[in-house]
């Protein structure tokens, strides 16, 4: 960190430290991944408070004071401020940015923090937004107020998983009761995020194609068990609602592979149609004999191998 030697250095007990004010917190959600280091190597960075009459506030440190208590620790050495110099707040922050350790979220709160705490200008705040990778169409709108005000589940699982701007945008596009199928999802499913961003995607085209998501609020998660289980079956269902077609070609497609199978060869279709190629397959017994495979190639259906490859 930058220096704040000249600033008091104190014992202070965590008691007296406001938990739960998260005003000036950006870093992502890693308190599991501190606690270990502070069960083995100790406090290695000094956490900055702003005194207040009533309880100190955080500044930096969150995770790291939240981690102690979790450790029953009841003290911690802390710098303390009156007020906060922001040039070396940004400062600060530019150097957890370098080090990854802000996501698109905590980027957006910067800004905002900026803004309303600090009073930087716009073009100081045009300026930021260039440094930390906020694209200016975003930051000269209201989207950001509407970023930082997302579900907690929602912004903690961009932070960590670094969803990009597009996406984000583009969810703020769906309804609340869309925004809130999402909560629902990212509760129970550690999503993928190619799988997240798709999703997001087809979720927006059902809603702008139907003006409602009724199909998709009535996909049950609860009858699997397994995550990954739950993730497949999500992902297949949205994409069966977004691509009503599919259905009729999966079922087309199931009916011809189930006449090519009886005749003993085994087809490897393409699960979602892409591509351009399909891969047959005969088994061949020891016993058998070349002149019964080459008898069995020569009464296979090609009609139906014709008929699935207009498919792909």
């Amino acid at each position: 960190m930058f220096n704040w030697h000249s600033y008091n250095l104190k014992k202070i007990p965590i008691s007296y430290i406001d938990l739960e004010n998260n005003y000036f917190k950006l870093s992502r959600n890693n308190i599991a991944e501190i606690r270990n280091s502070i069960s083995t190597f100790g406090l290695l960075t000094t956490p900055v408070l702003l005194n207040k009459q009533s309880k100190y506030i955080i500044v930096f440190g969150h995770n790291r004071i939240n981690a102690l208590k979790d450790l029953q620790n009841e003290y911690t050495d802390s710098i303390i401020l009156d007020d906060i110099p922001s040039t070396l707040y940004i400062k600060n922050v530019m150097l957890k940015i370098f080090r990854n350790e802000i996501g698109p979220i905590g980027r957006v709160k910067l800004y905002l923090i900026m803004k309303n705490y600090f009073n930087y200008n716009k073009e100081d705040l045009l300026k930021l937004a260039k440094d930390i990778n906020i694209p200016e169409k975003i930051a000269k709108t209201e989207i950001l107020e509407k970023i930082f005000s997302l579900p907690d589940i929602l912004k903690d699982y961009i932070d960590i998983k670094n969803i990009g701007f597009k996406t984000i945008k583009n969810l703020l596009t769906l309804p609340d009761d869309g925004i809130s199928l999402l909560v629902q999802w990212l509760k129970i499913i550690d999503m993928r995020v190619n799988i997240f961003k798709i999703i997001v995607d087809y979720t927006i085209d059902i809603y702008k194609r139907d003006q409602t998501l009724k199909k998709i609020k009535d996909i049950d998660l609860d009858l699997f068990h397994d995550k990954k289980e739950k993730e497949n079956f999500l992902y297949n269902q949205i994409k069966t609602i977004r691509f009503p077609q599919f259905i009729e070609l999966r079922n087309k497609a199931g009916i011809i592979i189930k006449k090519l199978n009886k005749s003993g060869i085994e087809v490897d279709f393409p699960e979602y149609f892409e591509g351009n190629e399909i891969y047959i397959k005969y088994k061949i017994k020891k016993n058998e004999g070349i002149d019964s495979l080459r008898k069995r190639i020569n009464e296979v259906d090609t009609t139906a191998l014709e008929n699935l490859l207009k498919l792909v």
